[in-house]
């Protein structure tokens, strides 16, 4: 019996795109953890969006060792109509009974239950645990505001972990605000950037990054539905001397809006990139952009794509977040409306900044680490237990 283990069921493949989840548990794995790692799952009448990424069965889960302490785990096939409260609750507590057998069977019963994903609140009681963590990323129920059943589910499961968890984490001081009063003990972890390749050093600027007209706007991450679009092409049509560039893959969600941006002359799309490479595209921008729309998933989200912008010394200009304008990072980055992004953004290719690289910010972009994020995380679990 293993009581140094933890059960972490996620939102993201472990070789996806890698986000708080996978660097977090990786330094667990690291302190002598062992880790059975949940990952995804989609229904059994559609195809996962990533099928590269998907190995999950019909009924069964897969299960596969991935070095000496991380065990991959991935859960059979969602019923039908996943989104659907009836539907996901059968799927989840199925799921959940499955991973209290697996559990029970490599010895990692009396460990922490770490969850991502708020649908497995209904299963809880079925997975053998010591202490429940709740590691809330965003405003999960926004993300399903147009799909009104599905937002309440999200939100009642959300409510139900909060009240339960030995230990709530949150990203940004909107989530602190939100659930503090709610939880039995919640505390503000926001994402990080991984030093070990954010390093604040200069970066050879990539062979395709190098054939396009500079100065550079840049964004790196996901496209998809939450970004603004439109304010993403007005701008770049109001600026035609400079380049906007986009790093990363493009999400069914947000397809039309990047048909939109792309039929710009000075708008380059250049897919994704292994993640050992994204220090150097960052690093070759004159601006780094964070242009989402301003709603109730802005407001409580914590970019990742912010602390590595901020670790390159880069000049960084977006959208009003209210989360992240209360943190510390905040401090380094420049927030205007909608209205006023191309003009500020216009000054700021104008400006000196955009050929300086800003030591202070880099220095100050350290306490922003994924190994820093760790240590104040693995102070509280050590309360835990």
């Amino acid at each position: 019996m293993n009581t140094k283990s933890i059960i972490c069921i996620s939102t993201h493949f472990w070789n996806d795109f890698w986000f708080r989840k996978q660097h977090f548990m990786s330094r667990f794995a690291e302190q002598g953890y062992k880790i059975l790692y949940v990952q995804p799952t989609h229904s059994m009448v559609r195809k996962y969006r990533k099928p590269e990424l998907a190995d999950n069965r019909f009924f069964i889960p897969t299960i596969k060792q991935h070095d000496e302490n991380i065990i991959l785990f991935s859960p059979p096939k969602l019923f039908p109509k996943p989104t659907e409260p009836v539907s996901s609750t059968a799927s989840h507590k199925y799921i959940s009974w499955l991973i209290g057998k697996t559990a029970k069977r490599l010895g990692m019963d009396k460990g922490l239950l770490w969850i991502y994903r708020p649908e497995y609140a209904v299963g809880v009681n079925q997975i053998p645990h010591s202490r429940l963590v709740f590691d809330l990323a965003d405003d999960l129920a926004a993300y399903n505001e147009s799909a009104t059943r599905n937002s309440k589910h999200i939100a009642d499961c959300t409510n139900q972990l909060t009240s339960t968890a030995d230990l709530m984490v949150v990203t940004s001081p909107t989530l602190h605000k939100m659930y503090k009063e709610k939880a039995k003990k919640c505390v503000l972890v926001p994402n990080g950037f991984d030093e070990k390749l954010f390093d604040g050093k200069p970066k050879q600027i990539p062979e395709d990054l190098a054939e396009i007209p500079k100065p550079i706007a840049g964004f790196v991450g996901t496209l998809f539905s939450f970004l603004d679009y439109q304010l993403i092409f007005d701008t770049a049509k109001a600026l035609p001397q400079v380049s906007f560039v986009f790093v990363g893959p493009v999400e069914q969600s947000g397809k039309e809006g990047v048909d939109l941006v792309a039929g710009l002359d000075n708008t380059y799309f250049l897919g994704s990139k292994k993640k050992e490479t994204i220090p150097d595209y960052v690093s070759n921008f004159n601006v780094c952009i964070n242009p989402f729309k301003v709603d109730n998933v802005s407001r409580a989200v914590s970019p990742l794509k912010v602390y590595e912008y901020l670790a390159t010394g880069r000049p960084v200009l977006s959208t009003p977040m209210a989360g992240l304008e209360k943190e510390e990072a905040g401090r380094w980055v420049q927030f205007v409306e909608p209205t006023q992004f191309g003009h500020a953004l216009s000054d700021l290719i104008k400006s000196d900044k955009v050929h300086e690289i800003n030591a202070d910010q880099i220095q100050a972009a350290n306490a922003f680490s994924w190994a820093s994020q760790f240590d104040t995380l693995l102070a509280c679990v050590a309360e835990l237990q």
